[in-house]
């Protein structure tokens, strides 16, 4: 700054200093004309005690000693008044010099004792020194008004200079000053600096009052002022962000990404005192100063638009995505199965909204568990026929349903009601995910119907279209069971091969396609995830590399008789009944009592589940819940063997009427 402040008023230092430089010079001249001035009226003094000793004295020897220091210079004595005095002075010649005086007159007539010559020659030298004398005084009179006449001008023009200088850096600053206000009062962005401590400082664009919709000029604190704006959590990101930019050891534009206020969402106060959000930008630039960091500038601007256009265009990007996904999913599906899983989901969700809708005042924290328990239920079997024709879009909203009721469960000691709202927002998600497969189907099928439109001669290729269709109509469960092994299988790390039989369409009664499908599906899903062994833990038990699934299907004379067994763990009955204990469904007292092979009655209670932790596939204690209701629902009959350690089979006889 001082240095900025040199270079506007070079000109008045340069013309001070030399006013200052010609006064001293002045005063160190003028000090050697007064010597001289006073070393003149000294001589006059010695050449008039001279004069006046020879007249009083003649040529005495005291005479002779005056005369000689006249010559070379020295100390003689003054004769005043009242008194006598000492003094030096030079050599006449040295005194009078550039005037050449000549003392061999003066000498000779001493030496010849002639008083009279003595005298003439005296006067002769008193005449010259005091010409000097008088010189020497008009000269130092001469030089006080040359000094003085130069000293007033020079200060003149120092004055004038100044004056006009100054005249000149006013109207430049006022000038600077207009241009500054008119740049900050048109630009659209927010500009101000903040210095070491955070502060705002007083130059800011006009633009900043209408992005904080403030009546007044930002001030203060930085960070306190942004905290009635951002999340405390930004409010501490920004100060060590900022801490790092005033630091010298990091570099600017490596730290640029890790500014936590770049495209920033803020709460604004509407006048009428309600909010509303807009998105800034905060951008912070180093300012230095003799290289070294003063201020950070900041500029802030509204990219609310850009935000939420970038937001749009994703969503729209992730939604065409989904489309493409659900598209991809849906082509290798049988169009009848897929007609009959969009009926049974719709029945299965509409059955959740219905639940959901029952006014509850009153009811008791248990109902309320039964209530989610029964919602679990019907969210599981969906999840479970999404999985076996392989949509997973479907298969995962199911489970991110899941998961919402256990947390519910977990959070809440005692559940009223309110807490089932999240659910409500995930089943209209749920039937807007299921309206969009159907459009989709939809769109679809008409595109196929336009290209089955031709004319005679592309009678033959269009009976192999519809050839082609009714083949994919054929498709069985036991397609279904297959494609489900290897996803689950692949998804949980295992080796597992299925052998179905008995599973084609034909075989298979229309009446309970879907149940058998439904059972079969969380019965394959049971096996692999829970029944059969890792792959290390096979090895260590000598058991093969792949493990097997055998579902069966075979009619009766009682009925049909679906069988799925694995090669897997088989039961564990003890393990069971301390996992039901573990999770409240039955007392530690009544535990004791029951005998180890009715452990496996827990195996089909709502929320039963030996893993520990839930994933997509299992852990939700609602699988074989499902299977069960199916079965009473359809009259059949549920068997359950194993072998601990070798096997696992359960068994479901569908009655003929």
């Amino acid at each position: 700054m001082w240095k900025n402040s040199i270079a506007k008023y070079r000109g008045l230092f340069i013309s001070t200093t030399a006013f200052f430089v010609f006064f001293l010079l002045y005063l160190l001249v003028n000090n050697i004309i007064q010597r001289n001035s006073v070393v003149a009226m000294e001589y006059v003094n010695v050449v008039q005690t001279l004069q006046r000793n020879v007249s009083q004295d003649g040529l005495s020897k005291r005479i002779i000693d005056e005369v000689d220091v006249i010559k070379n210079g020295g100390r003689t004595i003054l004769n005043g008044a009242s008194s006598e005095r000492a003094i030096n002075i030079p050599s006449i010649k040295q005194h009078l010099s550039p005037v050449d005086y000549d003392m061999t007159p003066m000498l000779s007539a001493l030496n010849a004792g002639n008083v009279v010559k003595v005298q003439a020659s005296i006067l002769t030298l008193h005449k010259l020194v005091l010409d000097k004398k008088n010189r020497s005084i008009k000269l130092s009179k001469t030089l006080s008004v040359i000094a003085a006449i130069l000293t007033v001008l020079l200060y003149f023009l120092v004055i004038v200079q100044f004056v006009l200088r100054l005249s000149k850096t006013d109207v430049s600053e006022v000038q600077s000053r207009q241009e500054t206000d008119s740049i900050m009062s048109t630009i659209s962005e927010g500009i101000f600096l903040l210095d070491k401590k955070l502060s705002i400082g007083a130059e800011q664009s006009s633009s900043l009052k209408a992005m904080f919709k403030s009546e007044k000029d930002l001030e203060g604190d930085f960070l306190e002022f942004i905290s009635h704006y951002v999340t405390q959590n930004n409010v501490d990101l920004a100060r060590e962000y900022l801490t790092l930019l005033f630091g010298d050891r990091v570099k600017e534009r490596l730290v640029e990404e890790l500014n936590p206020l770049k495209e920033v969402e803020v709460s604004l106060v509407r006048r009428d005192g309600s909010f509303e959000s807009h998105y800034l930008d905060f951008k912070f630039k180093r300012v230095l100063v003799d290289e070294k960091i003063s201020h950070l500038l900041c500029s802030v601007n509204n990219v609310t638009k850009q935000v939420l256009l970038e937001q749009e265009l994703n969503a729209t990007k992730e939604a065409q995505e989904a489309q493409l996904d659900m598209l991809k999913s849906i082509l290798h599906v049988d169009a009848n199965k897929l007609t009959l899983f969009f009926n049974q989901v719709e029945a299965s969700l509409r059955e959740v909204n219905q639940t959901l809708e029952v006014k509850r005042k009153g009811f008791s924290d248990v109902e309320m568990r039964k209530i989610l328990n029964k919602i679990a239920s019907n969210m599981h079997k969906v999840k479970g026929d999404a999985a076996a024709l392989g949509l997973h879009k479907f298969e995962f909203s199911a489970h991110d349903f899941e998961d919402e009721i256990d947390k519910i469960k977990k959070d809440n000691t005692k559940i009223t009601g309110k807490e089932l709202l999240p659910l409500i927002t995930l089943l209209r998600m749920m039937f807007s995910d299921l309206d969009d497969m159907k459009e989709l189907v939809n769109k679809f099928s008409g595109l196929s119907a336009s290209f089955a439109q031709t004319d005679n001669t592309t009678a033959d290729n269009h009976s192999e279209v519809v050839t082609s269709a009714e083949k994919m109509s054929d498709i069985s469960v036991a397609d279904t069971l297959l494609q489900l092994t290897d996803t689950v299988s692949q998804r949980n790390d295992k080796l597992v091969k299925a052998n179905i039989r008995g599973l084609q369409s034909q075989n298979v009664p229309e009446k309970i396609v879907s149940a058998v499908q439904s059972i079969a599906v969380q019965f394959v899903r049971n096996s692999i995830v829970h029944g059969i062994e890792s792959k290390v833990e096979r090895q260590e038990l000598s058991k093969s590399e792949y493990a097997t699934v055998d579902v069966i299907f075979t009619q009766t004379s009682k009925g049909y008789l679906l069988t799925v067994r694995d090669d897997g763990c088989g039961i564990d009955e003890q393990a069971i009944i301390n996992k039901a204990v573990d999770q409240g469904i039955v007392s530690t007292e009544k535990a004791a009592t029951i005998p180890l092979a009715k452990a496996p009655i827990f195996l089909f209670h709502p929320g039963f589940s030996s893993k520990d932790e839930a994933s997509v596939d299992a852990g939700r204690g609602f699988g074989l819940d499902v299977v069960k209701k199916l079965v009473d629902d359809m009259d059949g009959k549920l068997n359950v063997t194993y072998e601990k350690g070798q096997f696992c089979q359960f068994r479901v006889l569908f009655s003929i009427g």
